[in-house]
């Protein structure tokens, strides 16, 4: 009974704590989904932070597809209203010596300008015997005034590496510096060419007669005094339609040229409407060389030391001319007058006798030579003509039919402040081989230069005891003692 009683109690014992383990294990695993369930259901705030980043996303979104339109729709907009191409190499502009456009050495547009304006003052007396004046009449200002002296656009550059062209006008001087006229314009230099190198060119068309070095200079601008020497313009053969070779040997130290053409100034004449001087029935030929003896050819593109060259620069060069013209009214097909000579002494008497309308052949010789140093620059020249009538005498009461004409120049600057004041003199005679009279010069100068060529102001007097017929490039009388006050601003760019 006892041991029946003992397991009973037992037994009762062990359900008991049983029933209390499960219970105990079942809150447990009860109390632990209840927390996981309560932990995964969302409370009202948590969505509504969800929505708010939502809705963020939501309109970065709208904004990035907004921009991505706009974008699309402005270059549709550019590209129809402009269409403007790519283009085909990468562009270089700037200023260097002129207004450029480049790409390499390939393809290269160059625009400069020159532009002159003079003012002169002229007292002059005549002391020569003018039919038409009185010996001792004095005439004060009668060329004086303002002149457009040069009023050059040019256009110039090389297309495809080795063609090269240039093109200028002029406002303001004729074909020749010696008929200077405001508001005209013409077409002085318009050729184009084939480089094969720097040694070998060619080109066609109107272009700077290669004799002396006076026209190119002017070109750019360059002349220490604001005309050229009044006893070499007899003999500057201005511009000539033809063609050339040219080209720079031995390291930019010798340059030669040789052009064959219709004859100086003849690209004035190329309209075949006109009667006279309409059709050119002449030939001409020139040739200029050049030697470098220190330096380079560039150092020579002006006539003053405005680069003060801190060593020394020389050049010599010398050049040949041939032309012949037919001025007779029964030329064929018309007669040809453009070559005209100036500063001829008379048979008799004192004065020069007007200018000689070429009829026959003229060949003309020049030697000159140029330097440079520390602001001091020099240039010296000698031209000699001969004149072949064949039409009689060259001069009437002159029994002879043909003479020489002898022209020289010596001129001097210096920079008293460098690169900016320049002190300038000169003297230079024009003589007539045979016949007794004589033309000198007597020229002094002061130039201003704030910018170097690109801004000069100009002072000069210029005193001519006999002033040669038609031979003035600045406004002279003819067969006068001349005091002439030139004042000149240069712009070049």
């Amino acid at each position: 009974m006892l041991d029946i009683a003992m397991e009973i109690a037992f037994s009762g014992a062990r359900m008991f704590v049983h029933n209390k383990l499960v219970a105990a294990v079942t809150a447990l695993v009860l109390g632990g989904y209840a927390s996981i369930v309560m932990a995964a259901e969302p409370t009202t705030q948590s969505v509504s932070d969800r929505i708010e980043t939502l809705q963020s996303e939501v309109d970065q979104l709208k904004a990035a597809q907004h921009s991505q339109s706009s974008t699309t729709q402005d270059s549709s907009t550019a590209t129809t209203v402009s269409p403007i191409p790519a283009l085909p190499f990468t562009a270089q502009y700037g200023y260097d010596n002129g207004f450029y456009i480049k790409d390499g050495d390939a393809f290269k547009i160059q625009a400069n300008g020159l532009i002159d304006v003079r003012y002169s003052f002229e007292q002059a007396t005549n002391k020569t015997g003018l039919k038409t004046t009185p010996l001792g009449t004095e005439h004060v200002g009668d060329l004086s005034g303002f002149n457009l002296f040069n009023g050059e656009l040019s256009v110039q550059g090389t297309l495809y590496k080795n063609i090269f062209f240039k093109a200028m006008g002029n406002f303001g001087s004729l074909s020749a510096p010696s008929s200077p006229q405001a508001g005209t314009f013409e077409i002085n230099e318009l050729y184009a060419g084939y480089s094969f190198d720097s040694s070998f060119r060619i080109r066609a068309g109107s272009m700077i007669v290669p004799y002396v070095p006076l026209r190119g200079i002017t070109n750019y601008g360059g002349l220490m005094f604001p005309d050229v020497s009044d006893a070499a313009s007899p003999y500057i053969p201005g511009y000539m339609l033809g063609a050339d070779v040219l080209g720079a040997l031995a390291n930019d130290t010798i340059s030669y040229d040789l052009m064959i053409g219709n004859g100086s100034n003849s690209q004035t004449l190329t309209d075949s409407t006109l009667n006279a001087d309409g059709r050119d029935n002449r030939l001409a030929f020139y040739t200029r060389e050049q030697f470098v003896g220190a330096g380079k050819l560039s150092d020579f593109f002006d006539e003053s030391d405005v680069e003060n060259h801190q060593s020394l620069v020389w050049i010599v060069g010398g050049g040949f001319g041939y032309e012949s013209q037919n001025s007779a009214s029964s030329a064929f097909p018309g007669s040809q007058s453009s070559l005209a000579i100036s500063g001829l002494s008379a048979a008799k008497g004192p004065g020069f006798a007007p200018k000689y309308v070429v009829n026959g052949n003229v060949d003309r010789y020049v030697l000159d030579i140029r330097a440079k140093y520390r602001g001091f620059a020099f240039f010296g020249e000698a031209l000699y003509q001969h004149i072949q009538s064949e039409g009689g005498a060259i001069i009437p009461g002159y029994t002879r039919d043909n003479i020489g004409q002898i022209g020289y120049f010596v001129e001097g600057g210096y920079f008293v402040i460098p690169k900016h004041l320049e002190l300038a003199g000169r003297f230079s005679q024009l003589v007539t081989d045979g016949l007794p009279h004589s033309m000198e010069e007597y020229e002094a100068g002061l130039n201003y230069y704030p910018f170097g060529q690109n801004l000069k102001l100009q002072l000069s007097e210029t005193y001519v005891p006999r002033a040669a017929a038609l031979s003035s490039n600045n406004g002279i009388l003819t067969n006068t003692q001349d005091w002439l006050t030139q004042v000149q601003l240069q712009l070049k760019f």
